[in-house]
Parts: C-alpha cells; structure tokens; sequence
C-alpha cells in the first residue's frame, strides 16, 4: 500500500533556528533597511513584562523581489497574545525591515495563512517605508489598511548620516544646531555617559515625568522603563546620558545602536532651563559615541511632527520638532501602522469592545497599556 501524499501546507514564515536565535540582533541589523531597535531582543525582553510573547520568525519571499537579500530571507520578531473568545492578536513592531513596497507587498500577498494557522484574527504591523513610496490605496488593494499609529516616535523622525565622520557630521549641522553646541560647551555644560544604576535610572525617570506633563505626552511605568533600559544596555549597544550644570542634572538621553543604526530613544530635559543649549550638547555626546563604532551609518533621532505640520505650533510635537531640525532640516515621513484583517467578525469586536477591555485590564494589572 503506497503511503499518502503529504499535503501539509507549505507557509512562507517558519520560526527562527536556535542558531539564527542566538545571533538574532545582528541578523536584524544585515535586513533590507538595516534594522530596527523594536525588532531586537532586547525589545522583546521589555515586552514580556507586559503580556506579550515574542515570536523569532523567517519570511521567504520572492527571490526575484528579495534578489539582493540571502536565501530571499527576512528575520523579522512578531509579538503575540491571546485575547479571549475572539482568538489571537499579533503585533510586528517597526517590521518587517524591508526597503522597498514590492517586498512590503509580496509579504501581504502571502503571510496571511500563516497567520490564519496560528488562530489570528488580527495582525498588525509598522512600515518604515516612506509615504512617498507607495499609495496607501495600493496597500489597501494588498490586504493592509491603514491605522492609529503605535509607534509615534518612529512615523516622522530626523535622521543623521554619520558616513561622513565627527568633523563633516557637526559642520552639516544647521547654524542654530552649531551655535547652541558651541554655546553650552562655553558656558560651562559637562556631558558624558553614566552607569545604568538604579539611582541614575530614577533621575532619567524623574526628567522623563517633568517633560511629559510639560509637554502633555504619555509614559509607561518607572519598572516599565527600567526592565527596557537594563535590556538594551546589554553588549554595551546602549547609553545613558547626562548633562550636568553646576553639579545638577539637566537633561538626559537613552541612545541604542543596532547594526547600522543608532537611535535617540528617550530624552529629557528641566523645565527651567538654566543653561542654553544643553541638550544640544547631549545629543553631540550621544552622537560621538555612535560615530565611535565603525559599523554605525546613521543617528535616528525619533520623532517629529509630519513635514507639513513643522510650522504648526498647535501640535504636541512642535518644540521636539524645532529641537530636532536644528541637527537636520529634513524630516522623514513613514507610513506607519497597518493591519491585516483575517476575521473581520472579531475585528468588529475587538475594536467595539475588546481593545478597550484589554488595555483596561493591562493597566488594572500590569500597570502598562496594551500595546
């Protein structure tokens, strides 16, 4: 008797090989468009506090659009929780890293069964790509409609090209950028990177609370922070950041390096302001330290308001936009976050009901919000 067939369906994700787990970040950096800090373990590690689990995947896409890709392959993490009577939600965060829309597409076109086998009824998902580079009716034609964004401070950003080095970087600088740096340099500003003690962690916590109620921008928790921070300070791809004024701490910066990248994650400053220019200073600081490893080609500055919105003084964002476009006039527009419905029963549900109950409980019993 001849042996059946075997029909099992053949997906285009598979999970992570421990091997390619062990060397997860640095197969993060080597993606289409280099990588995101949100794609690391150090990010999932952070999200296991929250209730998520983190998911080491592999697409294989098409080798005629991945042609300069090895294997046509893409690490991507992907976080997931139950939610219950409706099935399980699924979150990429800033991925998958691809560089152009033909592999975003080509991800829609096929990643959808694989989802559905893991009872999914929603995935959702975040493009670095830039609003230019595709219509947002084409991706709707592909499967993924646009949403609120998760990630703010990734959507409209500043981004720094360190090729040229320290020297060309600084003079490219815009004069209000040059003469604030200068300035606080002169008028007696010390910065430097500082252990990542418990004490120094509440200091960057406290600074982080002021300017968010100065600013009227959310924050997660102090253990929230502390486990993000402790995660990606690991292998030293990561930096905590003083400015000090006479004796006192007056602004603070979080910086991560993954692969070709560093990213100005968190910051903070005192209201009051008793010496000009200080965290202008700090960012130079954070910078150096990013140009001292040869492998980093760019200082992500993370968040802005959208390009159009620059001039607009209404917006929550505009005092981080002056600060950030006196280092870079150009902002980057992202598209975003996107979702990927497969049973639009319980995505009726979930976006009624169910989101509202789940970040409910989260904060009840997490003390975090959902996403």
């Amino acid at each position: 008797m001849e042996k059946p067939l075997n029909t099992a369906p053949v997906y285009p994700i598979r999970y992570a090989s421990e091997t390619e787990k062990a060397s997860w970040d640095a197969l993060i950096g080597s993606t289409p468009n280099g990588g995101n800090l949100l794609q690391t373990t150090s990010f999932a590690i952070a999200k296991a506090s929250s209730g998520w689990t983190a998911n080491y995947l592999v697409f294989q896409g098409d080798s005629a659009i991945l042609s300069d890709v090895p294997n046509a392959e893409v690490p991507f993490l992907a976080l997931s929780r139950s939610v219950p009577l409706l099935g399980t939600i699924w979150y990429i965060p800033n991925g998958p890293c691809f560089a152009t829309a033909e592999q975003l597409l080509n991800f829609a076109d096929t990643a959808r069964p694989w989802f559905a086998s893991k009872k999914a009824f929603l995935v959702k998902l975040d493009s670095e790509l830039t609003t230019d580079s595709v219509d947002l009716s084409t991706l709707r034609e592909h499967g993924l409609l646009k949403s609120t964004d998760l990630q703010t401070g990734s959507v409209n950003t500043v981004v720094l090209d360190l090729t040229p080095g320290s020297e060309a970087v600084f003079k490219a600088f815009p004069q209000p950028g040059r003469y604030s740096v200068n300035r606080a340099r002169r008028d007696g500003v010390e910065t430097s990177a500082v252990p990542l003690t418990p004490e120094n962690k509440r200091i960057m916590f406290d600074l982080l609370e002021e300017t968010a109620r100065a600013s009227n921008f959310p924050t997660r928790t102090y253990e929230y922070y502390s486990t993000f921070w402790d995660a990606f300070a690991r292998d030293d791809k990561a930096r905590l950041f003083f400015a000090m004024f006479e004796g006192n701490v007056i602004a603070a910066a979080f910086v991560v390096k993954n692969g070709p990248k560093a990213f100005y994650k968190d910051g903070a400053s005192v209201r009051d302001r008793p010496a000009y220019g200080a965290s202008h200073l700090l960012q130079w600081e954070a910078i150096q330290w990013a140009l001292e490893d040869p492998a980093v080609t760019s200082y992500d500055m993370m968040g802005t308001p959208p390009s159009d919105q620059l001039s607009d003084t209404d917006h929550p964002y505009h005092g981080i936009g002056r600060f950030k476009t006196s280092f870079n006039k150009t902002v980057v527009d992202r598209l975003g976050s996107f979702e990927m419905v497969l049973k639009p029963s319980a995505v009726s549900l979930w976006n009624r009901y169910g989101y509202r109950v789940m970040n409910k409980l989260n904060r009840m019993f997490k003390h975090e919000v959902f996403f």
